[in-house]
């Protein structure tokens, strides 16, 4: 995997979203560099729930898009 982004979409109004690249360098939230987990700190958002749909690619240029199920509360 090259890279892989996050697409939080607040349920309550699904215009409001938000995307982050998430990370596998070992800073900004990652906690171990190159262990194919990539993870990132998200900033302060509306207080709600959200879905996420998560778009991840390859050295390839192949891309996935899958929504995970069930909805995350952000605070």
């Amino acid at each position: 995997i090259q890279s892989v982004t996050a697409t939080f979409i607040f349920i309550e109004r699904n215009h409001h979203s938000f995307s982050l690249t998430l990370k596998d360098d070992g800073t900004d939230g990652d906690n171990v560099a190159g262990d194919q987990v990539f993870s990132k700190i998200v900033p302060g958002q509306q207080f709600g729930f959200y879905r996420l749909v998560i778009e991840a690619t390859d050295a390839y240029g192949n891309k996935v898009l899958e929504e995970v199920p069930g909805r995350f509360l952000l605070r």
